[in-house]
């Protein structure tokens, strides 16, 4: 018999859990397969969901924090000029 995941498990691993769980009650069919399709498959729509929200706004932010790095370093430079040019 398998295991319940436990609850302080991974996010990854209690997705992949879910995941496997859905494929696995789509395989025997009949009452298993309508349970998880009634209670994972609104899960696992959610979690694409959020995790394409994810992908795009990392893509989104990736040029500003590159500017960000950018703008640090001359500020960094700047202000060890100012500190060389005072002593």
């Amino acid at each position: 018999m398998p295991e319940t995941i436990r609850k302080t498990a991974a996010r990854e691993d209690i997705l992949e859990d879910v995941k496997t769980t859905c494929l696995n009650a789509a395989a025997r069919g009949g009452i298993p397969a309508s349970l998880a399709e009634q209670r994972l498959s609104p899960v696992l729509t959610i979690i694409a969901s959020i995790s394409a929200q994810l992908d795009a706004a990392r893509a989104f932010a990736a040029p500003l924090l590159a500017a960000l790095a950018v703008a640090d370093t001359r500020a960094d430079t700047c202000c060890r000029s100012a500190r060389s040019a005072a002593n």
